[in-house]
C-alpha cells in the first residue's frame, strides 16, 4: 500500500500547511473549501467512526455557517438546508462493517462511467433547455 502524502510529512505544523494549501487549490471546485478538510477528517480518524460523525457535524454546521443566505429566495433556502445533507451519510457509516462489498467488473466501470456521462446529459439538457 502507498504512503500518503500525511505519513510521510510527521510535522503537524507541516500537515496544516498542506491542507491549507490543498484547501486553497480547491475553492474553485465542486465542494468549494469543505471537500479537502472532509477527506483529511476521513483520513485522520480512519477506524475511529465517532471521530467521525464529530468531524461531518462540524463541517455541516461550518457549511451552514459560512454559506447562510444575506437574502432568503427560495432557492438561497434548498441550498442552504442541502448543507444538511451531509449529515445523511452519518447513519451509512455506521453501518460500514469494515469489509469490501460485492464488486464485479461491470459495477466497478459502470461507477467510472456514471460520474461524466451523467455530467454530460445534464450539459446537454442545459444546452436544449437554454439554448447554449
Amino acid at each position: 500500500m502507498k504512503s500518503s502524502s500525511c505519513e510521510k510529512v510527521k510535522n503537524h505544523f507541516l500537515q496544516i500547511l498542506i491542507l491549507i494549501f490543498f484547501i486553497l487549490a480547491s475553492i474553485t471546485s465542486d465542494w468549494n473549501l469543505f471537500g479537502i478538510p472532509i477527506i483529511f477528517g476521513f483520513y485522520r480518524n480512519h477506524g475511529k467512526p465517532e471521530n467521525t460523525k464529530w468531524v461531518l457535524g462540524i463541517i455541516c454546521l461550518l457549511m451552514m455557517y459560512l454559506t447562510f443566505p444575506k437574502e432568503w429566495t427560495a432557492t438561497a433556502a434548498v441550498e442552504w438546508l442541502s448543507n444538511l445533507g451531509i449529515l445523511t451519510v452519518i447513519p451509512i457509516l455506521a453501518a460500514y462493517n469494515g469489509q469490501r462489498g460485492y464488486s464485479s467488473n461491470w459495477i466497478k466501470w459502470g461507477f467510472y462511467a456514471f460520474y461524466p456521462l451523467h455530467i454530460s446529459l445534464l450539459l446537454f439538457i442545459r444546452i436544449l433547455i437554454f439554448h447554449y
